[in-house]
């Protein structure tokens, strides 16, 4: 059986810290200071969602429409790049359940992906590709090469073929298993074969649970661990579930809030981290 060699973006003799959308329970998901918040707090990766412009600019959103994190509504795939740069990408930031609302009007905006990845040089990125239409992986790559970031940066995406289209034109920047993808080595592993299914890439990312099903498990872990490839599980912001994933083994925690997990990892650093991770 083939094994992944490691790629430097993932080496660490620690869990990595993976910034969610930034760092989104302390700034506005995927804007510049939510950037700045999580390379603030030592985050070693920043994920970020990028989907494109009706203009084809490559913005970053996660969702299919502006209307949960800014002031305008409407489809990302409807709107120009203009449009989006005029709305203000703070309006809905609240870390108090409501009661104050501090980054409206502060001027932030919807940045690129050119942008983000110019306006941070050093710091290296977790692109999550939240579409599959045409040209889609090639718009992406375009971007990072525009910026010189090839060896900083890592794909993901749910969509097979974008993953797959990165490997094939850009061999180099190492990637997620698609959803299909990880899918079949989650059910080959819950049947005891996870063993014979060959790797297809460097990190599979995965929630802890999927509806009561638990999905990040040391089976799982042990299973990637032997083909070479990292277990990182996302969206964890309670510290009892961030110890939880460290103790399995996971190599990666996605988390709105890198601080908090700076926090935990603190605390077992007197810890043999070897075993944590074996």
């Amino acid at each position: 059986m083939p094994v992944v060699a490691r790629p430097a973006i993932l080496d660490s003799d620690r869990v990595l810290v993976i910034g969610h959308r930034g760092a989104a329970g302390l700034a506005p998901e995927n804007t510049l200071p939510a950037f700045e918040a999580g390379l603030k707090h030592r985050a070693d990766l920043l994920e970020l969602d990028v989907r494109r412009t009706r203009d084809g600019a490559l913005v970053l959103m996660h969702d299919e429409t502006v209307d949960r994190t800014t002031n305008g509504r409407g489809r990302v795939a409807d709107l120009t790049l203009d449009e989006i740069k005029a709305l203000d990408a703070g309006y809905h930031f609240t870390a108090d359940g409501g009661r104050t609302y501090p980054w409206r009007g502060q001027g932030v905006t919807v940045p690129t992906l050119a942008e983000v990845l110019t306006a941070f040089p050093q710091a290296r990125f977790l692109i999550e590709v939240k579409e599959d239409t045409p040209g889609m992986a090639e718009a992406v790559l375009a971007a990072i090469d525009e910026a010189r970031a090839r060896d900083r940066v890592m794909v993901s995406s749910m969509h097979d073929a974008v993953v797959q289209r990165v490997r094939a034109l850009a061999p180099d920047i190492p990637t997620g298993y698609g959803w299909n993808e990880g899918y079949r080595l989650l059910i080959f592993q819950k049947l005891g074969l996870g063993a014979f299914v060959p790797p297809v890439a460097e990190a599979l990312q995965v929630p802890e649970w999927v509806g009561a099903l638990r999905v990040a498990t040391a089976g799982l872990q042990r299973v990637v661990r032997d083909k070479g490839v990292d277990l990182h599980v996302w969206t964890i912001n309670d510290e009892e579930g961030m110890y939880r994933a460290i103790g399995l083994g996971a190599r990666g925690i996605v988390t709105d809030y890198p601080d908090r997990l700076q926090r935990v990892l603190a605390a077992v650093e007197d810890r043999d981290l070897e075993s944590v991770f074996y």
